[in-house]
């Protein structure tokens, strides 16, 4: 009996195998991945930056009067929009997002000439956000790398109190470059982890009659995300 349905078994296989080798080589077996990264998506975002902002007072005319060096860091949380085309292994988009900020630094004094004053003084970054296009590449189905750039915008607010106690704030523009990746968890949502940086123009405002405060702002973030996809 057992060497009989050992035959059995021998029999079965001999036949079966080719025949299933002949299915997975035929053409209609190729694999075609799949369209995970067009379409519409929405998500929340969060992540850390720190920035420098040379910080520099004086009255009507140059030279400075007193002069600082600052490198704000703080978190970052906000929402994020976007659309992407997928053709086959390119994927182009374009994204939106916008982000509350704690990005700030208090100073322990000013430069003046050779002397050092101790005097607070304050740099805060409120919001920020970004208009960006990307680029990317699918590995594999599930998996996207890409390079992004674009148009940035932020809120510095400019605080001191020696040699003139006084504030301003400004929404500057400026120019943001980066690269990520995004992982599908399912069809509907993903996962993306980015690095960027970012580059303002200049800040030159009163701050306190009659100084004027100039500052320069770069920044660089981290940041992770999760997206829902419509239509997934």
């Amino acid at each position: 009996m057992k060497i009989s349905a050992l035959a059995a078994t021998a029999s079965f296989i001999v036949c079966a195998v080719p025949a299933l080798s002949a299915d997975l080589l035929s053409p209609t077996r190729v694999f075609t991945a799949p369209q995970v990264w067009n379409g519409a998506y929405i998500g929340l975002q969060a992540g850390h930056a720190w920035a420098s902002t040379p910080i520099g007072l004086y009255a009507v005319v140059p030279p400075n009067i007193a002069y600082d060096d600052l490198d704000p860091k703080g978190l970052t949380y906000g929402v994020h929009a976007g659309y992407d085309w997928q053709f086959s292994g390119l994927v182009l988009g374009v994204m939106a997002d916008a982000e509350l900020s704690s990005i700030k630094k208090k100073n322990r004094g000013v430069t003046i000439g050779a002397f050092f004053i101790p005097a607070n003084g304050e740099v805060n970054i409120a919001w920020q956000g970004a208009l960006r296009a990307r680029v990317g590449y699918v590995v594999v189905p599930d998996l996207l790398v890409y390079a992004t750039g674009g148009m940035a915008f932020s809120n510095l607010e400019v605080v001191t109190t020696f040699p003139a106690p006084g504030s301003n704030s400004e929404t500057m523009t400026g120019w943001t470059v980066g690269a990520g990746l995004s992982y599908a968890l399912t069809r509907s949502f993903f996962v993306s982890a980015e690095y960027r940086y970012t580059a303002f123009g200049k800040f030159e405002r009163p701050i306190a009659a009659p100084f004027i405060a100039r500052t320069e702002l770069d920044s660089q973030s981290v940041r992770v995300g999760l997206s829902y996809r419509f239509g997934g």
